[in-house]
């Protein structure tokens, strides 16, 4: 009897002991899972952070490719600007050579005068300064290539310091120059004034200068008008000729030098222009 109840304590301590070890397994494989998921965990958090930042770097390519756009389309404007300027003075002047013309004026009582002009229609029509022409009794004009007509007056404005001429021909293929837009002058722009100031071998003579617009002036203290101020040379004899932009657009017509100061041409606006020709031979 007594030997059976201690194969029963034997047994109860050994099963006993085996149900301690299955509880300690089973804590040691829910510590291991534990541990697991920590790990997944943390490693979901890498990937969100990873996706995060991938979304980051996204955004800052596409502004980046923005930014490369706006500059594409910037230098693609740049671009589009040279090709519609002209791009150097020598295309302009040969843009403009056949439009400019030479005026010389046989003055009452006696004595001559001449001054350069600009044309402005197939039909003939040149405008000149009024004080190129003033006191006339003859106008002879002759363009670059070297034909020369008599030129009838239209009208001259003393005030403006404007002058219309119809060349005395049946052509209506001379050489017009276009006229650009006052409101599109803008201070500082490139600026060519030209004429004819020498009477003899007119090919080769034309008077080329170039500068900026300096200023826009509504008025001077020495004379009324509004007026283009620019630090291209305007040379003896180019009173009547174009200030042009770099388009090969006539903006003004050249008119006076300011002798006290160097630097200081000035030329009648196209503005003044067009509502001179408008006022006189119509648009």
């Amino acid at each position: 009897m007594s030997r059976l109840v201690a194969i029963v304590i034997s047994l109860l301590i050994v099963l006993s002991g085996a149900g301690s070890f299955m509880i300690w397994q089973q804590g040691q494989d829910l510590d291991e899972a534990l541990s697991q998921v920590a790990a997944l965990g943390a490693q979901v958090t890498s990937i969100v952070s990873s996706v995060s930042s991938f979304g980051s770097d996204m955004s800052n390519l596409q502004s980046g490719l923005e930014n490369i756009r706006d500059d594409v389309t910037g230098l693609e404007e740049s671009i589009g600007s040279l090709e519609t300027t002209g791009n150097t003075v020598l295309d302009v002047v040969a843009l403009l050579r056949p439009s400019v013309v030479y005026v010389e004026v046989e003055l009452s009582p006696f004595g001559a005068g001449s001054g350069s002009g600009v044309i402005l229609t197939g039909d003939g029509y040149v405008m000149t300064n009024y004080h190129v022409i003033e006191d006339y009794t003859s106008i002879q004009v002759t363009l670059s290539g070297g034909d020369s007509y008599s030129a009838t007056v239209i009208d001259g404005d003393r005030d403006l310091d404007l002058a219309i001429l119809k060349l005395d021909s049946n052509r209506d293929d001379f050489p017009a120059a276009t006229l650009g837009d006052y409101e599109d002058i803008t201070i500082g722009e490139g600026v060519i004034a030209l004429g004819f100031p020498f009477p003899t071998d007119l090919g080769e003579e034309l008077s080329v200068s170039s500068g900026i617009v300096s200023s826009l002036r509504s008025s001077l203290s020495f004379v009324d008008g509004e007026f283009i101020q620019t630090d291209a040379a305007i040379n003896s004899g180019n009173s009547g000729g174009p200030l042009v932009n770099l388009k090969g657009e006539v903006i003004g017509i050249n008119t006076l030098v300011y002798t006290d100061g160097e630097g200081l041409g000035f030329a009648i606006p196209v503005n003044d222009m067009k509502e001179f020709i408008a006022s006189t031979i119509g648009s």
